[in-house]
């Protein structure tokens, strides 16, 4: 028993990235987790692992005393010398559990508990990794489409890539690859007035938090900021004069949509173009530098909507409109104190 165990620990710690140790003690939890409950809770059941050869040794503690009255916490002092020669009374002696019982008893309940505790170890691991990418660029498959979003295969774990995120009237399919900046990783623990401070120091936009630093708790402003669409219609308006192909906004929407740097977006552009009409646009470089500015206005008013749309969730902005015509988002925003973030978010 003791060698296949060793092999399956080795096996699953290759696989998954997981500490031998790890798993050795989420195994060790596990079935003292089961023989207790076999045993109605005792908590003086104790469980062993030999970490190298994987050998289980299963054990009750019991109290040595003159005269027992709990047969299950106590033993006599002739009894216990039985199992140890040195015992006295006032001591306690570890008495071995018969292991074929122990695995009768626990392999129905050991399964379930074993994987359920590796899945909280990968977890971590997988947290390691990817806790210090928020904000960078990510590159995945998309595995499957429920509940208002797409999950996107990252390799050892999955992202969720929100269906109002994606483009107007785009239809990912299993198998499309993807690319998308992870904008927040959770992980059981992680406080939601901590995950609010993340998204609003995301975007770039240093006049929000200043604001809301020099505001007193429940005091309202509001503010004008740029809205996106109207950068976007201009771009395409620019591209529509410099050449004879017909630039639409949903192209140069979905050439900012996942662009970190110029260059990208310039080459999501010429993409984009080609796909719909299988020739290269000929963007002039004259046009490249004239849109290098709008392209860094797209990031920040989109950045910034998206942080006033995440505050408005918590109540720190009560109010927001889009004025179309006078292509800006018109935000009340309110100064909130922190449990009120807690409170709302939790509701």
């Amino acid at each position: 028993m003791a060698k296949e165990l060793c092999y399956v620990i080795e096996q699953i710690s290759r696989e998954k990235g997981i500490p031998r140790e790890v798993l050795v003690e989420t195994l060790r939890s596990a079935l003292l987790s089961a023989t207790r409950k076999r045993f109605e809770g005792r908590t003086n059941i104790d469980l062993t692992i030999d970490p190298k050869t994987c050998y289980i040794a299963v054990f009750e503690t019991k109290n040595i005393v003159a005269n027992v009255t709990n047969k299950d916490e106590e033993i006599s002092l002739p009894d216990a010398k039985k199992i140890s020669p040195e015992a006295f009374e006032g001591d306690t002696v570890n008495i071995p559990l018969d292991l074929h019982d122990f695995s009768r008893i626990a392999a129905q309940t050991v399964k379930q508990v074993i994987f359920q505790r590796v899945r909280e170890a990968e977890r971590d691991v997988i947290y390691s990794e990817f806790k210090d990418k928020v904000g960078q660029i990510v590159r995945g498959i998309v595995m499957r489409k429920e509940k208002g979003a797409y999950f996107i295969n990252l390799g050892k774990t999955e992202a969720v890539l929100p269906i109002k995120d994606t483009l107007p009237n785009e239809n990912l399919k299993r198998g499309d690859t993807v690319r998308a900046y992870i904008e927040e990783h959770r992980q059981q623990g992680t406080t939601l007035s901590q995950w609010l401070r993340q998204q609003v120091q995301i975007a770039s936009s240093p006049g929000i938090e200043a604001l809301l630093n020099d505001m007193r708790p429940g005091e309202s402003k509001q503010m004008l900021i740029g809205f996106a669409n109207a950068t976007i219609g201009n771009i395409a308006n620019i591209l529509r004069q410099q050449s004879d192909h017909a630039w639409e906004t949903a192209m140069v929407d979905a050439a900012a949509d996942f662009a970190t740097t110029p260059e990208e977006f310039m080459e999501n552009l010429n993409y984009h173009v080609w796909k719909v009409t299988q020739h290269n646009p000929g963007i002039t470089e004259a046009t490249r530098q004239s849109l290098v500015p709008l392209f860094h206005r797209i990031r920040t008013e989109q950045q910034t909507f998206n942080v006033i749309y995440r505050m408005s969730i918590v109540g720190a902005v009560t109010d927001y409109t889009v004025e179309y015509n006078d292509r800006c988002i018109l935000a009340t925003v309110r100064k909130v104190p922190e449990t009120d973030y807690l409170l709302n978010l939790t509701e």
